[in-house]
């Protein structure tokens, strides 16, 4: 019972604040296109983009928050391509897919109820459709993209370890084990039971965990160059 009240509000919070979420998806859609740009012949486009059905159907549920609308036509034999609506900078983004396998996914999306699609017509051959986001789809990919999230590791250590603490009262004991667990999904090393620490920068997704949960008067961000007897945390992280 206390789970699933947690899973509600959490779900509540995320919806609110999935904008963070999109952005993400958004930037993973734009390196996505870059390798894609790199190829040169449609059989391999298909062989990179050829996922599992539950990778390939959370892709196309991601590309559909991110694009609002997917318009969805055949340009090579055996091959889709995706289209999403221009962003505000006029950015339209793209993606490749096998023929079969995006059916495949569709059809378990549809029966899943997690979107609807739309038919609007032919172009010479091919037909073309688009794909709409169910309020049950929408839910779930902002879960799972909840539940994905990563905070990307530098190449090299800037030498600054990101401290964040915090002191959350027990009416908001939800908010506060979910908090402590994501952290921990993070890779945050454990300082003490409310103090944990990264060396990699992550202000904006700390920023975005207090907005999700309504913890930001109760949370301390601090940025530290000196940290004694961190010996302990560079083992962890592999740092010298």
């Amino acid at each position: 019972m206390l789970k699933r009240k947690y899973e509600q509000k959490l779900i509540s919070a995320l919806e609110t604040n999935k904008e963070f979420l999109i952005d993400n998806l958004r930037q993973e859609w734009e390196e996505a296109q870059k390798i894609i740009k790199r190829k040169e012949r449609a059989e391999r486009i298909v062989a990179m983009t050829k996922k599992s059905g539950a990778a390939l159907g959370k892709i196309i549920l991601g590309m559909t928050l991110v694009g609002g609308v997917l318009t969805v036509a055949m340009v090579a034999p055996k091959v889709f391509t995706v289209f999403g609506r221009p962003d505000k900078s006029g950015k339209r983004y793209k993606g490749f897919f096998n023929e079969q396998d995006f059916r495949k996914s569709i059809r378990q999306l549809k029966f899943k109820k997690y979107i609807k699609v739309v038919k609007k017509g032919k172009n010479e051959d091919s037909e073309i459709f688009e794909i709409y986001l169910e309020k049950k789809g929408n839910k779930k990919i902002v879960r799972e993209s909840f539940k994905d999230l990563t905070i990307a590791k530098s190449a090299r250590w800037d030498d600054v370890w990101r401290i964040v603490a915090f002191d959350i009262p027990e009416r908001h004991k939800w908010a506060r084990e979910g908090f402590r667990e994501k952290l921990r999904q993070l890779d945050f090393y454990p300082l003490q039971e409310s103090v944990f620490a990264l060396p990699y920068d992550c202000r904006r997704e700390i920023e975005f965990l207090c907005s999700v949960f309504n913890i930001s008067d109760y949370v301390r961000y601090l940025e530290t160059k000196i940290l004694v007897f961190d010996d302990d945390l560079r083992d962890f992280y592999g740092i010298k």
